[in-house]
């Protein structure tokens, strides 16, 4: 695809050995039609592959900022229904202490946090399937919307962190994530970190309206952990924020249909 000009340029060119009859306005509109038709093709190639990836007894990871647990529960249940997640990380819950308990068939509460002060519209939320039991929560961040839990893979184990960034946060250069992620490191074979963070990066997230030193913060870190980015779509209108970095290869990233204004992923 990337030579389609040059392509171009030969056919029409006259210093070259194809017949005059080939140098035609339909000429150009077919090559481009045969251009495109293969694109389509490599893209619903790659989409099957990644749906015989997340449907070969592989563990998965569903997220979604929700943005009012409670008024989004009947598209939720139809979500997990049809996907059947392992685990499932939600941001925004807007949950406090009035909500004791939250029922989702087939799933169980493995780690809530609920925003301590102010605009009660934050909160995580960690499920996991009620027949899958190698997830446990191990701690919250102090002063951050951020869980960690250690998901048991055959012999390893995987850190799994669930995260909501609201905005408007204020930044410490991430020295907080950097002490919570040293103080596991030991302790497993692997690391992904998801969730709504509101970050902007063109250059390594693409889908973003500006570059930004919170963005280039993040980057470094996950470049120091060797962590990769997975979601390669915008997630909410035209900007990438629900994020997937993993050091675990073979992992993929798909995009699905929205709840609320956020699409939801499932790794």
């Amino acid at each position: 695809i990337r030579d389609r000009n040059r392509a171009i340029n030969y056919v029409f060119s006259s210093n070259n050995e194809v017949g005059k009859h080939w140098r035609s306005p339909y000429t150009k509109k077919s090559i481009d039609n045969v251009l495109a038709t293969t694109k389509k093709n490599l893209n619903t190639l790659e989409n099957e592959m990644i749906d015989q990836i997340l449907c070969d007894d592989q563990i998965s990871i569903y997220l979604i900022n929700i943005q009012c647990l409670l008024a989004r529960l009947p598209e939720l249940n139809c979500h997990l229904e049809e996907h059947r997640p392992h685990i499932v990380c939600i941001q925004e819950t807007w949950l406090d202490e009035s909500t004791e308990d939250i029922k989702i068939p087939g799933y169980v509460c493995c780690s809530r946090r609920d925003r301590y002060a102010g605009s009660n519209r934050g909160g995580i939320l960690t499920l996991r399937r009620s027949d899958f039991n190698a997830l446990v929560h191990v701690s919250n961040a102090e002063r951050e919307e951020r869980s960690w839990h250690f998901l048991k893979v055959g012999v390893d184990t995987i850190l799994l962190g669930n995260w909501y960034r609201p905005g408007a946060s204020s930044f410490d250069e991430f020295s907080s994530l950097y002490d919570e992620l040293g103080k596991f490191f030991n302790q497993v074979s692997g690391i992904i970190l998801v969730g709504d963070l509101n970050i902007h990066h063109q250059r390594w997230l693409k889908f973003s309206r500006e570059n930004t030193n919170i963005g280039a913060e993040m980057k470094t870190l996950c470049d120091f952990h060797d962590l990769i980015q997975m979601v390669k779509e915008p997630t909410r209108n035209d900007y990438l924020l629900d994020l997937v970095m993993t050091d675990i290869g073979g992992s993929v990233a798909k995009v699905l249909t929205k709840i609320a204004d956020h699409n939801a992923v499932l790794v």
